[in-house]
């Protein structure tokens, strides 16, 4: 049985035109090393807003670091990181887990 590797890049459907041009620029740096599966969407909570998407490690992350689901990633806006940035974390799990397992990061 052959195992299927994972490659760094982007799947055809994710959005990144959905992302400001600072954000794109992340995303263009994380396609070279992992590979961004879905790009999420705005979570609101009160009078915050994130986005997030998901991304897989490629095999020698995988390999590295003994990971092999996807990982949520959250963009804020906020120059400091604020604890409530947790809750969007929070929000984004409850949108997600009954689809799939992934980590929080």
């Amino acid at each position: 049985m052959s195992v299927r590797k994972t490659l760094p890049g982007t799947h055809p459907n994710f959005l990144t035109a959905r992302f400001s041009d600072k954000e794109r620029l992340i995303l263009s740096r994380l396609s070279n090393e992992w590979f961004l599966t879905s790009s999420g969407c705005e979570i609101t909570l009160n009078a915050s807003s994130y986005d997030y998407f998901l991304m897989k490690p490629t095999t020698t992350f995988s390999e590295m670091f003994n990971i092999e689901r996807k990982i949520v990633c959250v963009f804020s806006n906020y120059q400091n990181f604020e604890p409530r940035t947790l809750d969007a974390f929070s929000k984004v799990q409850e949108h997600l887990s009954k689809y799939r397992s992934i980590y929080l990061i």
